[in-house]
């Protein structure tokens, strides 16, 4: 898992991850992931990546060297780059995606075996909590694939594309043998080839989605901006993608402030209230007035459809509560918060960005909650005048053993 924040004002912009993976189930968690990258190696545009830690099954840090080894171009606006970085996760380099070199056939093919499995763990899921997988076991399953491929909406001609590849795959074949679904009693496969070609066919499962923060200046834009992709996967058409956030620093806004991926104890922080909290408690105080309200009505002899209204008023009541609780939230911690990142430097920009993470690293580790933010933490400054600066950045090896790195990077001013 991840924690990763962005902050920007009319000087700069300051961004920092965590190092926290989790492999497999979660059970065994690695320190040293790279997650925060120098994008281009003549402009000051940065990219962090969350949730996933490859594209296409190639890992993100294979992706960002390939695109910085190429020849450098000139984006005019950061809109610009996105477009160009996005355009290279789809061709790597190539004419086309079919002749990308580096997510090849077989990595697709591993991709849409990892859709299936995503898409049986769903099936199981569903089937546990109904507390009827054991005695109905592959009927109960067909059922739920029924409904569901009822309820999915996909371009039909997508999905017959999707599912002739489908039927072609051995590795999709040979990760359906793998399921426990597929033990005892016989799936019907042609019903979940045709789900999972519809799944596909719509976007793909949103479980394994890796974020793309790109940040930075265009040559034409004197103030930052930043934008947020989700890649939710690279199927037999190439990556599918799409645009989750984007702010720019301009006249209307001159900060901003924005997590990524674990997002909690930063957002508490801002708002100064936990948003799981105030939902809890508008859920307790209509609960508590509803009780209330029926005891009034029963005394006074009224009927269900009094209760139903005051119901009905109570819902509106709480509703119109709890936007007026968040507008004083917002104006009493985070605008305040907001308007001092206007004026701080660039320095104390890198501090903020690095101690919003290490709170939420501090939360993981000193409660019952799972450790998965945590490891060193990588911060660096984005401005138009310097580029990208490294203010901390974590090495597998000791820097002062291997002058011979330093030396070949530093024509590239980007250590």
């Amino acid at each position: 898992m991840t924690s990763e924040i962005l902050i920007m004002n009319e000087k700069c912009v300051a961004i920092a991850a965590d190092s926290a993976v989790t492999v497999g189930s979660g059970a065994r968690k690695v320190f040293e992931a790279d997650k925060l990258f120098s994008l281009s190696g003549s402009q000051p545009i940065g990219v962090m990546f969350y949730g996933g830690a490859s594209i296409g099954d190639v890992p993100v840090s294979v992706l960002v060297s390939e695109y910085r080894s190429r020849p450098g171009a000139d984006f005019r606006t950061l809109d610009d780059c996105v477009r160009d970085f996005m355009g290279f996760v789809e061709r790597g380099g190539g004419e086309s995606f079919e002749s990308n070199p580096l997510i090849t056939a077989d990595r697709v093919e591993r991709e849409a075996a990892m859709q299936a499995i995503d898409l049986l763990d769903s099936i199981s899921r569903e089937m546990r909590s109904g507390g009827r997988e054991s005695t109905r076991g592959a009927p109960r399953a067909n059922e739920i694939m029924r409904e569901r491929l009822g309820a999915i909406s996909a371009d039909e001609g997508e999905a017959s594309f999707m599912l002739s590849r489908l039927e072609a795959s051995a590795e999709v074949r040979e990760a359906i043998d793998r399921s426990p679904l597929c033990r005892g009693e016989p799936l019907d496969r042609g019903l979940l080839l045709s789900l999972l070609s519809k799944v596909l066919a719509s976007g793909g499962s949103k479980r394994r989605s890796t974020g793309v923060v790109i940040a930075g200046y265009g040559s034409d834009e004197p103030f930052p901006s930043f934008r947020e992709i989700a890649v939710d996967g690279v199927f037999y058409r190439g990556p599918v993608y799409r645009e989750v956030s984007s702010k720019k620093i301009g006249v209307g806004t001159r900060s901003w402030i924005e997590p990524f991926a674990q997002d909690d104890v930063v957002r508490t922080y801002m708002y100064g209230f936990d948003e799981e909290m105030m939902v809890k408690m508008l859920a307790d105080m209509e609960h508590l007035w509803n009780t209330a309200m029926d005891e009034l009505v029963d005394r006074i002899g009224g009927n269900e459809d009094v209760k139903n209204e005051t119901r009905e008023k109570n819902r509106h009541r709480v509703a119109e509560y709890g936007r007026h609780f968040w507008r004083c939230c917002t104006e009493r911690s985070y605008r305040p918060i907001q308007d001092a990142v206007r004026y701080l430097s660039k320095g104390e920009m890198a501090e903020m960005a690095e101690s919003l993470i290490g709170i939420t690293s501090l939360k993981r580790r000193v409660s019952n909650d799972i450790e998965s933010v945590g490891g060193p933490i990588d911060v660096a400054v984005i401005s138009k005048s310097e580029g990208l600066i490294w203010v901390k950045r974590k090495h597998y090896f000791n820097l002062d053993l291997n002058p011979r790195y330093v030396d070949r990077r530093r024509p590239e001013r980007d250590v």
